[in-house]
């Protein structure tokens, strides 16, 4: 072993208690997974309807005899979104629902040639006797929450059911949703999402793989725990329906942070409204396919949700009406997004102890445990994702499912722990920015809403290379910002740490620190080279 000088005792007696801190925080949030998990696992049956749509023997197929049916406003918040603004329309314009018993708005605020496509679809729609039409603004104050509560006051419904521009609800929604409103206390019926082009790339396969363990273990899990649901974030203000009642009286959409959806949702339910989370039912929605633009879609959401845990943890911590469990768990997911942060300082300490000190033994069994705990929870979401959407599309699947079954376990483990790596390559790699992005949340009330371009992309690579680059040149950043060029320095330190552990220390001495410090260096690299080759 190799003798530190004696000088380095007092700098490590600094570094190894704020690593050993770092590492206690990430564990207690990988337990704190761990029972989410086990809500999942032994979930107990929650929903119940209030009524059956459309069974054989109701009179509702009739649109004539349907007026007792729930009348529902279908919002559609969007800005700049010319690829996807048809797609949008034209889903939920065929809804299989009475026509007489929801309207169609488009909150269009946009400032390019999308206004011109909505047109062209009302026109065609209302030939159909669909009820649509479009509310623009003078303005985007407020950005999508400005014209969400500004869209309150023109909405028939008393129910309002809300989709991002890059979702495609499935034709049966609205009637295995809104049978879900069984009391007024019930603010909000969501669905879980699913994706359109999860195998389009590297970078879709890694967010495929983090929402599934989100709308699975985590949405799922807090719901089957009886404590607040997690809307930030992944869960967006899409596929979902709320009660306009709720909505008004929770105080309305507020513009005071960028994720007005997390906010809107904890004010409903301090307010003492309840939440259904349907996991069965999927609402298929397009995934960032660029680095930059999922980068930039993810400083959105982590910085919202540092300003909406600033904003409301104190309404949370002081409402004596919850119990002390679920405050608990309100206060954990509110300060999710600090995790980056956490991570972050975690990887920089491990560096200076690994190189300066020597790393107490309790906390590299500690990162054992976290990394293994993270592996089962992501390998049992994925799994109940797939066998939700099989389940979803029926007898569309039973022939994949029956090849599945076929399947090697080990070849299938094996598969799932390559995408793994990668995922954690990738989630490692953004820490930095989203670690700013927690800072400006912190500091700033207010900031802009940067809107993901989405680019019409489902399933795979099915369009032309030429094609997609020519729809992203609409969207395209000029310059690169100084994060970037934060991204290169870092993979060119985690490149020199793994050589220097390969061949300086030795590979078995070190091989837990080689995997680390190597993902961390194929993380950065791929990170950074991706977001240089998009501008250029």
């Amino acid at each position: 072993m190799i003798q530190l000088p004696q000088r380095l005792a007092p700098v490590c007696s600094i570094i190894t208690p704020f690593y050993t801190l770092a590492v206690s925080i990430t564990f207690i949030y990988a337990l704190h997974q761990a029972t989410l998990l086990l809500a999942y696992i032994f979930k107990p049956s929650k929903t119940k309807k209030l009524f059956t749509i459309f069974n054989n023997d109701n009179k509702t197929n009739n649109n004539d005899n349907s007026e007792y049916l729930p009348f529902v406003t279908v919002q559609l918040p969007m800005y700049n979104e010319r690829y996807v603004a048809g797609r949008i329309i034209d889903a939920c314009a065929n809804f299989d629902y009475p026509s007489s018993r929801y309207e169609i708005h488009v909150l269009d605020d946009s400032t390019d040639d999308t206004g011109q496509i909505v047109d062209s679809k009302i026109k065609e729609y209302k030939q159909n006797n669909i009820t649509i039409r479009r509310l623009s603004r003078k303005n985007r104050n407020g950005f999508k929450a400005g014209a969400l509560q500004n869209a309150v006051s023109y909405a028939n419904g008393h129910y309002l059911a809300i989709f991002d521009a890059d979702f495609v609800p499935k034709k049966d929604f609205l009637k295995r949703t809104m049978p879900y409103f069984v009391s007024p206390q019930i603010a909000v019926v969501q669905t879980r999402w699913e994706h359109l082009n999860a195998n389009y790339n590297i970078l879709t396969r890694a967010q495929a793989m983090a929402l599934n363990v989100h709308f699975t273990i985590e949405q799922a899990g807090r719901y089957y725990s009886n404590v607040f649901l997690q809307f930030n974030g992944t869960a967006g203000i899409h596929e979902r329906v709320w009660r306009k009642e709720a909505i008004i009286n929770a105080g309305g959409w507020k513009d005071d942070t960028i994720t007005e959806d997390l906010d809107l949702s904890y004010r409903a339910q301090l307010a003492g409204y309840k939440v259904i989370f349907l996991e069965d039912v999927d609402t298929p929605a397009e995934l960032p396919i660029s680095i930059n633009d999922f980068k930039s879609q993810q400083y959105r959401w982590s910085k919202g949700a540092a300003q909406t845990a600033r904003k409301l943890v104190g309404q949370v911590l002081c409402a004596k009406q919850l119990s002390l469990f679920v405050r608990y768990h309100a206060v954990i997911h509110l300060f999710s997004s600090f995790l980056f942060l956490i991570c972050l300082s975690q990887t920089l300490l491990l560096v200076a102890v690994e190189s300066l000190c020597t790393e107490p033994t309790i906390l590299i069994l500690t990162n054992i445990v976290n990394a293994t705990l993270l592996f089962i929870t992501s390998y049992i979401g994925n799994s109940e994702a797939k066998r939700l959407t099989a389940q979803e599309n029926g007898c569309q699947q039973q022939d994949q499912l029956n090849k599945n079954k076929n399947k090697s376990f080990l070849l299938d483990l094996f598969k799932f722990l390559f995408h793994f790596l990668l995922f954690l390559s990738l989630i490692q790699a953004i820490c930095l920015h989203n670690t700013i992005a927690v800072i400006d949340g912190l500091i700033r009330k207010k900031g802009e809403f940067n809107r993901t371009p989405k680019y019409s992309v489902e399933t795979t690579k099915c369009e032309s290379i030429k094609l997609i680059n020519n729809k992203r040149l609409h969207y395209q950043r000029k310059s690169i910002d100084w994060l970037a060029l934060a991204d290169i320095i870092l993979s060119i330190v985690f490149i020199l740490k793994t050589l220097h552990c390969i061949f300086y220390v030795g590979i078995w001495i070190k091989l837990g620190t080689i995997i680390l410090y190597s993902s961390l260096a194929v993380g950065y690299s791929v990170v950074s080279v991706a977001t240089i080759l998009e501008v250029f």
